[in-house]
C-alpha cells in the first residue's frame, strides 16, 4: 500500500495530473457486446480537492458512456496541480466468439487510457459466420 501511495505520488509530480487512487473496473455492456458494438470513449472528469469525482461528461456511443460513468463516479483520485483528467477508454471485442461466459479483462495505462476487452457473441446469422 505505500509503495503504491510513493509510486501515485512519485506520477503525479511528473505530470501534475490526477492520479487514480481507488478504481471501480468498467463493464463491457451485455447488449454492447450482443450488438458487436466497439469503440472509445473519451471522458472528462471533474475533481473536488478530496478527489470525488463532482463532473463527468464523454463523447461516444451512449450505452458504453453510461457503463463508463457509472464507472468513474466510484473512482477517486490523488490530486496534483490539476483537477480535471481525460480518460480515453476503449471498448474491444478480441478473441474466440463465446455464446455465453466471455471472459472480460480491462487494462490500465494510467492515468489516461484503459482497454475493456471480451470475446465476441457467437453469430450464427452473421455472413461471414465468424461474428
Amino acid at each position: 500500500m505505500f509503495s503504491a501511495l510513493i509510486l501515485a505520488l512519485s506520477l503525479m509530480a511528473n505530470t501534475n495530473l490526477p492520479f487514480p487512487k481507488h478504481i471501480e473496473p468498467i463493464q463491457y455492456p451485455v447488449a454492447a457486446r450482443l450488438a458487436h458494438w466497439e469503440g472509445i470513449v473519451a471522458a472528462h472528469v471533474e475533481l473536488d480537492s478530496a478527489g470525488n469525482v463532482t463532473h463527468f461528461s464523454a463523447h461516444g456511443r451512449k450505452i458504453l458512456t453510461d457503463a463508463v460513468e457509472t464507472s468513474l463516479r466510484k473512482w477517486t483520485f490523488y490530486i496534483g496541480d490539476k483537477r480535471t483528467i481525460d480518460i480515453d477508454i476503449e471498448f474491444k471485442l478480441i478473441g474466440k466468439p463465446l455464446e455465453f461466459n466471455a471472459k472480460t479483462s480491462i487494462s490500465y495505462d494510467l492515468p489516461n487510457k484503459v482497454i475493456v476487452a471480451t470475446q465476441p457473441p457467437v453469430c450464427d446469422h452473421c455472413p461471414d459466420n465468424k461474428r
